[in-house]
């Protein structure tokens, strides 16, 4: 029977990884991402330049290489049936599964989620290089939820979708702050909750001004 547990190899590499990260965003933090070199991270992180370049091609990917384990999970995520009524609330709680999921078991890259959210503020060709992964994760999702939908749905239809399950997500991520004493997932709660609110006070004035 093959083991589905990682090798001793396979968990040294993670912690090398881990390391050479951690040591990355302690320099970019202390003398910016552009003054720092891959030299300068080998050293702070105890490895090779060679051992650096073999886990992240370019200093860019030191500070986004970690998202791709998003885009894999846009990727593979298991769908229940969905209809034009029923996608948003059925994906919204998968998202939240997902997030209950990334609260409780994976503290370390929560904390690191803030650390890159800051330093892709502060960094023009971080936010580009970020923009251009979000193009390319929400593509996927688009595929996805073509895919489940049906032939039958309309790009306005997709594109709405995808902004109704963006919307609390990206609220709460861009409110998350180490100051505030809340998680990710309750921030997202939060704002699925106020989205609803906001929503029904904006029905009511639409239905009295009529």
């Amino acid at each position: 029977m093959t083991s589905t547990h990682p090798s001793l190899r396979e968990r040294q590499q993670v912690a090398t990884k881990r390391e050479i990260v951690a040591a990355a965003f302690d320099l970019f933090e202390k003398q910016g991402f552009g003054h720092t070199t891959i030299e300068e991270i080998s050293q702070a992180a105890g490895v090779s330049a060679r051992t650096v370049f073999r886990h992240f091609e370019t200093k860019h990917d030191l500070v986004l290489g970690w998202l791709p384990r998003l885009e894999a999970i846009v990727a593979e995520i298991p769908l229940p049936e969905l209809t034009l009524v029923s996608a948003v609330p059925l994906l919204e709680q998968v998202i939240e599964d997902l997030l209950v999921e990334y609260v409780q078991t994976d503290t370390e890259r929560a904390a690191m989620f803030l650390r890159f959210r800051r330093l892709v503020q502060d960094n023009p060709d971080l936010q580009a290089t970020n923009a251009v992964w979000r193009v390319r994760v929400t593509s996927l999702a688009r595929d996805r939820l073509r895919e489940h939908l049906g032939g039958n749905v309309s790009d306005l239809d997709i594109h709405l979708i995808l902004q109704l399950l963006a919307a609390p997500l990206v609220a709460a991520a861009e409110t998350w702050t180490p100051s505030l004493d809340s998680d990710l997932l309750t921030l997202y709660q939060a704002a699925k909750a106020r989205r609803s609110e906001l929503l029904g006070h904006s029905d009511v004035r639409d239905s009295t001004s009529r």
